[in-house]
C-alpha cells in the first residue's frame, strides 16, 4: 500500500469517526430541549394557577368592599332616621311643655276671673274644718284638702255611662248636696271639678276626656243654679280630665273612683 492509499484510508477512518460522533450527539440535544420545555410549562402553569387565585382574591375582596359600604349605608340610613325621631321627640316634649304652661295659666286665670267676677270682695273664712261634719250624705265622700272642703260624687251615681247625660237618680243626690251647702256654706266660693279615669273617650260627642268632664261639671252646675238656693255668681266650672286621679287605675274599681265629680268649698266669701 502506498503512501497515498495510507493517507486516503485514514481520512476515510476520520469520517466515519466524526459521523459516528455527530449520529450519536443528536439524541443527547433534543433530550436537552425536552427538558427545558417541560419546566417552562410547569412554570407557565404555575404562573397561570397564581394569577387564577390572584383574580379570585381580587373579586373577593371587591365584594367584601361593596358589603361594607352598603352596611356603612345601612348603619347611615338608621342614624339619620334616629335623629330625625330624636329631633321630632324633642319637638312634641317641648309642644306638651307649653301646653301645659298654657292650661295652668288658663286655670289660673279661671280662677282669678272667678274670684273677682262682679266687683264681690273675698273675704277669707277658716271655718270649714269646723263645720266639716255638717255634710253627711249616704254614698258621698267628703275630706279635707288643706284650707279646701271636697264633696265627691262618683258619676255613675249621676250621668249615663261616658256622657254628660244626668239619669234620674242624680237629681236625688244633687238636691241634697245642694241644701247642705246652700245651708252651711251660703257664702263660700264653691268651684264644681269633673274628672275621669285613664281610658280614652268612647263617644262620638267628645274628642276627650277633657271636653267630657267639662260638659259633667256643667251639668251640675245648672242642676244647682236651678234647683237649689245656690247663687250662679259663686260657683264656677273646671275639667281635669284624668290628670288628677285620687288612686291608681291599675284596677277597675280605682277607674271608677277617679271618675267623680266633686264640689270644692273655698275658705273665700264673696259679699
Amino acid at each position: 500500500m502506498t503512501c497515498n492509499s495510507r493517507g486516503i484510508c485514514l481520512l476515510g477512518l476520520l469520517l466515519l469517526a466524526a459521523a459516528s460522533g455527530c449520529q450519536q450527539g443528536a439524541p443527547w440535544a433534543a433530550t436537552t430541549n425536552s427538558g427545558q420545555q417541560q419546566q417552562l410549562a410547569a412554570q407557565m402553569q404555575s404562573l397561570q394557577q397564581r394569577a387564577a387565585q390572584l383574580d379570585t382574591n381580587n373579586r373577593d375582596l371587591h365584594r367584601q368592599l361593596a358589603e361594607a359600604k352598603q352596611q356603612s349605608q345601612l348603619l347611615q340610613d338608621r342614624m339619620t332616621l334616629l335623629g330625625r325621631q330624636l329631633s321630632d321627640a324633642t319637638e312634641r316634649l317641648s309642644s306638651a311643655n307649653t301646653a301645659r304652661v298654657e292650661a295652668d295659666k288658663k286655670v289660673e286665670a279661671i280662677n282669678a276671673s272667678t274670684r273677682l267676677r262682679g266687683g264681690a270682695t273675698i273675704k277669707a273664712n277658716n271655718s270649714l274644718k269646723t263645720s266639716l261634719q255638717a255634710v253627711q250624705i249616704p254614698g258621698v265622700e267628703v275630706r279635707q284638702d288643706g284650707d279646701l272642703l271636697r264633696i265627691e260624687v262618683q258619676t255613675e251615681r249621676l250621668f249615663l255611662p261616658g256622657t254628660a247625660t244626668l239619669h234620674q237618680g242624680a237629681y236625688a243626690v244633687l238636691d241634697q248636696v245642694g241644701g247642705v251647702l246652700a245651708q252651711s256654706y251660703p257664702r263660700q266660693i264653691i268651684g264644681i271639678e269633673g274628672h275621669s279615669d285613664s281610658d280614652p273617650v268612647n263617644s262620638p260627642q267628645f274628642r276627650s276626656q277633657h271636653q267630657l268632664t267639662v260638659a259633667q261639671a256643667q251639668g251640675v252646675f245648672d242642676v244647682m243654679v236651678q234647683r237649689s238656693r245656690l247663687s250662679a255668681q259663686r260657683l264656677f266650672v273646671l275639667g281635669h280630665g284624668p290628670y288628677h286621679p285620687v288612686v291608681s287605675n291599675g284596677t277597675p274599681e280605682g277607674k271608677a273612683r277617679n271618675r267623680r265629680i266633686e264640689l270644692v268649698i273655698y275658705p273665700e266669701t264673696k259679699e
